[in-house]
């Protein structure tokens, strides 16, 4: 299985992809949404949501950078730093802009530079356990959550209300073998007397919670092992690049669904190979 094969065919179709829906939203093809969120405009450059090119631009940075290797040069990276705050400005994302920039610094402190080992035993223990504490974290912390306490309260403001929504889908939804048909409903805003008025809402956009609760127990644990095989694998084989992929989707997971999503993350389409097959292939 020639994985690089697959990144790149990802990467090209995603960013012809984007690109395309980019350029149609500034022709008046498509619409460009805007949004108001925290005082700022957002724009949703002809995709459903605001925050979808900035998933997508996050994931174009892990496709490139994986192919490119030690080979990117730094006037390179210092481009993409310039497109990650580009989109930040225009989308206001927080999340996607602040984990662009971790993977930036992460490549070039582990791979351009070497100075970080990822060859130790913190590492190989954080491979092998961080999905599972990932998954059980989200669901401890949904079921706790007190909107009674300060921590608490600050902690889902900063998170744009989703420990409250996290709860409140542990109220509605039970978990099952093979999952639930959740039903989310956007947030929007109205403006009433000259006032802004939030309607009700609910979405669920936690990886972990939305795969427990939607896609059930069995896939879930599934997902687990098959994410957690290739984390180890990478850390087995000192793959600095699937190794800070690896570690980004764990991130990304604790409040945006995105791991499941082949459109962002080529890397699932190496999840079978890796307990299947013997001779799966890791570019360094």
């Amino acid at each position: 299985m020639d994985f690089r094969k697959i990144v790149n065919s990802s990467f090209w179709g995603t960013l012809i992809a984007t690109l395309t829906v980019v350029v149609a939203s500034k022709m008046g093809i498509l619409s460009d949404l805007v949004y108001i969120t925290g005082g700022r405009i957002s724009h949703s450059f002809g995709f459903s949501y605001f925050s979808h090119l900035s998933f997508l631009v996050l994931y174009l940075f892990l496709n490139y950078l994986f192919l490119r290797g030690k080979n990117i040069t730094y006037y390179e990276i210092i481009g993409l730093f310039a497109i990650d705050y580009l989109v930040y400005s225009t989308t206001t994302n927080r999340l996607s802009h602040y984990l662009g920039i971790f993977v930036l610094l992460m490549f070039v402190l582990a791979i351009k530079l070497n100075w970080i080992k990822f060859k130790s035993y913190f590492f190989k223990i954080f491979s092998l356990c961080s999905y599972s504490v990932g998954l059980l974290l989200s669901i401890y912390i949904a079921n706790n959550y007190n909107p009674g306490e300060v921590i608490w309260r600050n902690l889902n403001h900063l998170l744009s209300n989703r420990l409250g929504f996290q709860k409140l889908a542990f109220a509605l939804y039970q978990p099952q073998l093979f999952g639930n048909d959740i039903q989310m409903v956007g947030n929007y805003e109205i403006e009433i007397l000259n006032r802004i008025v939030t309607e009700n809402s609910f979405y669920l956009d936690s990886g972990f919670l939305y795969s427990w609760l939607g896609y059930g127990i069995l896939f879930t644990t599934l997902l687990i092992i098959l994410y957690t095989s290739i984390f180890y694998k990478a850390y087995k084989n000192n793959d600095k690049a699937i190794y800070i992929w690896c570690m980004v989707i764990l991130f990304f997971s604790f409040i945006n669904n995105t791991w499941v999503n082949i459109t962002y993350n080529p890397l699932l389409f190496m999840l079978g190979g890796s307990l299947l097959a013997s001779n799966v292939r890791y570019e360094k």
